[in-house]
């Protein structure tokens, strides 16, 4: 079984009056939509299918519909997170990576990815601050996964290219 995510898509609506007045007209729609867990695990493996499609676009809007439906599931932020990043929107993933780091802040993962929006964004001290939390809760877990590794490198590469750029000025 899956690990759900969580992400939130937050939409700015026009001004109430720019809204028809409907008021005596109202539709009889129902005050909640009611989703079973199963049904919203069946939505996740489906937009994990289409993301492992790399059918991003596609998976992007599952995700944000799980994220609206459970705009506390971190699980759901993270794989909003991904298909943004993987379609080089990074600073609408790093809004999903933030959400998914707020919801888990013991998992490293989220750090990790935001940093390299940031990087990508070309934002090295933000990617740099993210690297070192993602090492950091990596060092709380037993095993040291291999991502772990290369976040080290990267921090390592940054502080020594500001290093290089600090000396040349």
């Amino acid at each position: 079984m899956h690990s759900e995510p969580t992400a939130t898509q937050v939409q700015q609506l026009p001004p109430q009056d720019a809204h028809p007045d409907v008021s005596a007209e109202k539709p009889d729609w129902p005050s909640e939509v009611s989703t079973t867990k199963e049904q919203l695990e069946s939505l996740y493996d489906v937009g994990l299918k289409l993301y492992q499609q790399r059918k991003f676009a596609e998976a992007t809007c599952i995700f944000i519909a799980l994220a609206m439906q459970d705009m506390f599931n971190a699980g759901y932020a993270f794989a909003l997170g991904a298909c943004l990043q993987a379609q080089s929107a990074f600073e609408a993933a790093c809004h999903a990576y933030a959400m998914c780091s707020s919801l888990e802040p013991a998992n490293p993962l989220p750090a990790l990815h935001l940093g390299d929006c940031q990087m990508q964004l070309g934002n090295r001290e933000e990617a740099l601050e993210n690297y070192r939390n993602a090492v950091g809760l990596a060092d709380t877990l037993s095993e040291q996964p291999a991502w772990a590794t290369r976040a080290r490198g990267l921090i390592d590469l940054i502080v020594s290219a500001t290093n290089t750029c600090d000396l040349k000025e």
